[in-house]
């Protein structure tokens, strides 16, 4: 993981590409994770930005659970309301394999290349929920079943953060931060989290109520 952001981070630079490069940012609500180590999720988010244009687009999709596992409805009900506030069983559009679709597109490179799609990067504390969330949308019977199934990388925002700082400011400034300069919690006290307008229309109608 840390490798392959070094390796992109390092060739980027030497390309001169940093600011115009497109990355891709996920997040996933989930309700509960079972025994298993499976993660229920129900919202799944992407953002692509770069460095010159900022959020460039977004996807957004709620994702049908169809049940909460026996012995958990208690723990989801809890983790949804102290979190996400999507309702059990969600408000969902959910047909799986479409959903997978819309993602490969989303991720797709402008020439229509589908042989190696891009990282993704998110919190290293939901790294778990994102990569159960999309091995279960890969292996989701159904007539557009992905027979090569996508291999989703996921990486640390924290570490790819880091080693974009530290790449953009090369030659510019003797201060090379360290690798624990940005921790998870500051990304989870965001102050930007209540602005009006970023938020998907579900939680942005939920605020206005």
């Amino acid at each position: 993981m840390t490798q392959e952001i070094e390796e992109t981070v390092c060739a980027l630079r030497h390309q001169n590409s940093l600011k115009t490069q497109p990355f891709h940012l996920v997040h996933i609500d989930y309700y509960c994770k079972d025994s298993s180590g499976r993660y229920l999720g129900c919202d799944f988010v992407l953002a692509e930005f770069s460095f010159v244009d900022g959020v460039r687009k977004a996807f957004h999709a709620f994702i049908n659970a169809s049940e909460i596992p026996l012995g958990y409805a208690s723990q989801a009900f809890k983790h949804a309301t102290e979190n996400h506030l999507i309702t059990l069983p969600p408000v969902s559009e959910s047909h799986h394999q479409e959903i997978l679709s819309n993602i490969r597109s989303f991720l797709m490179r402008e020439d229509g290349d589908e042989t190696k799609l891009p990282p993704l990067y998110t919190r290293p504390g939901d790294t778990g929920a994102a990569e159960s969330v999309l091995w279960q949308l890969n292996e989701r019977p159904g007539p557009h079943m992905n027979a090569g199934r996508d291999s989703f990388r996921i990486h640390s925002v924290c570490k790819q953060f880091h080693t974009l700082r530290n790449a953009s400011m090369d030659g510019l400034s003797e201060v090379i931060l360290p690798p624990n300069f940005l921790p998870e919690h500051e990304l989870i006290n965001d102050a930007l989290e209540f602005t009006d307008g970023i938020s998907c229309d579900f939680h942005e109608e939920l605020e206005e109520m």
